[in-house]
């Protein structure tokens, strides 16, 4: 699912609730929760990665290439 970062960041925080909802349950009942709560644990994890890779992407400098350019207009051989 890749979708606008304010989704993915939507997506994180409703994990998140479904985490910590499963986390609430007794004792006694996180063996049969534990697989569940992993690969809930897992995605979130994975979107989160995902998210700060385009807050990386988001912070590189833009390569203007006209600055490469001739300004005579003649092309190199």
């Amino acid at each position: 699912m890749l979708g606008p970062t304010a989704q993915l960041r939507a997506e994180i925080e409703r994990l998140s609730r479904m985490i910590a909802q499963i986390e609430r349950k007794p004792r006694s009942e996180w063996r049969l929760w534990f697989p569940t709560l992993r690969d809930l644990e897992l995605e979130r994890q994975m979107l989160a990665q995902v998210v700060a890779a385009r807050r990386m992407l988001a912070l590189e400098k833009v390569v203007d290439l006209r600055r490469w350019r001739d300004p005579t207009g003649k092309k190199r051989q």
